[in-house]
């Protein structure tokens, strides 16, 4: 590694390109950066052993990026790595969402959703402009109306059926892909299969392709 510092400085013109920089640079990794990776990664371990009877999955992850290549090839993995915890933090929020869906929780529903963005096809693009309760109301109205009561259910099914203290709701997510825009902004699109259980009968409905635009906030 020194050897290649050295045949880079020739024409680098980098001024930090000689062996006693290169020597305090890695003496700094050694002494402060590995003892903070080591450390992260034994969160994960730990995380990862105690996920594993709920079946949770580690909240830390750690990617380790050989940096052998160009500083293009490095970039490429870097940004891999980054995307993957975009992916795994969008689908983690897409299933807090579902479990608020099953559960009839339109308060946790809410905290994941900006008002803004929920629009529908048959509605107008209809601003918070009102205040926050207004973008509170219209997230309770479309939680109720378009979540918890819509209903494409087979031939044989229930239709529009209302929830009730009879009726349970489950979703199955499959087919997810994300698309990551730029490291803050995601678009995910899956398919949600819902079943309904009334009075002990259950009847799953048609599977629907959905899409959500997710952005990291001030919150996550």
């Amino acid at each position: 590694l020194e050897a290649r510092i050295l045949k880079r400085a020739e024409t680098s013109g980098r001024s930090d390109d000689n062996l006693e920089s290169a020597r305090k640079r890695f003496r700094t990794f050694r002494e402060q950066t590995m003892p903070v990776v080591n450390a992260l990664e034994e969160v994960e371990r730990t995380q990862r052993e105690e996920g594993k009877a709920d079946g949770d999955v580690p909240r830390m992850h750690v990617k380790r990026i050989v940096a052998d290549g160009s500083v293009e090839q490095v970039w490429d993995l870097t940004r891999e790595a980054m995307d993957s915890f975009v992916k795994d933090d969008v689908l983690s929020a897409c299933a807090r969402l579902m479990k608020a869906v099953d559960e009839g929780d339109a308060e946790a529903y809410g905290k994941a959703c900006d008002p803004a963005l929920l629009v529908n096809d048959e509605e107008e693009d209809e601003s918070t402009e009102g205040g926050e309760k207004d973008g509170e109301d219209r997230i309770a109205r479309i939680f109720h109306e378009y979540e918890s009561a819509r209903v494409q259910a087979s031939p044989d099914g229930p239709t529009d059926a209302i929830r009730t203290p009879t009726v349970t709701q489950k979703n199955v997510i499959s087919n997810a892909e994300v698309d990551v825009q730029d490291g803050t902004h995601a678009v995910v699109s899956y398919d949600r299969t819902m079943t309904l259980t009334i009075d002990g009968q259950e009847y799953e409905c048609e599977p629907n392709r959905e899409t959500r635009v997710w952005r990291h906030g001030e919150d996550g």
